[in-house]
């Protein structure tokens, strides 16, 4: 489960970042406010890793395609 906490609990800072987990992040607010989220780093670059990907499929997507079939016949025939 997210760990919610105050923005001001960061002056226990190695307390707070103790709890942060693979799977767990804490959320800091401020304001009564959501504002940051600390996560784990390892789940960090899997994040970014898969956005990356993501972004790559969309890209690839939006170019032409071409027909396999149709290919070989201009090659072959």
């Amino acid at each position: 489960m997210a760990q919610i906490k105050p923005v001001s609990e960061l002056k226990n800072y190695q307390t707070v970042l103790d709890k942060v987990k693979k799977g767990k992040p804490t959320f800091l607010n401020q304001d009564g406010q959501l504002k940051y989220a600390l996560v784990d780093i390892n789940e960090y670059d899997e994040f970014i890793t898969a956005l990356d990907l993501l972004k790559r499929l969309k890209n690839a997507a939006a170019l032409e395609h071409y027909d396999f079939d149709a290919i070989k016949k201009d090659l072959f025939e």
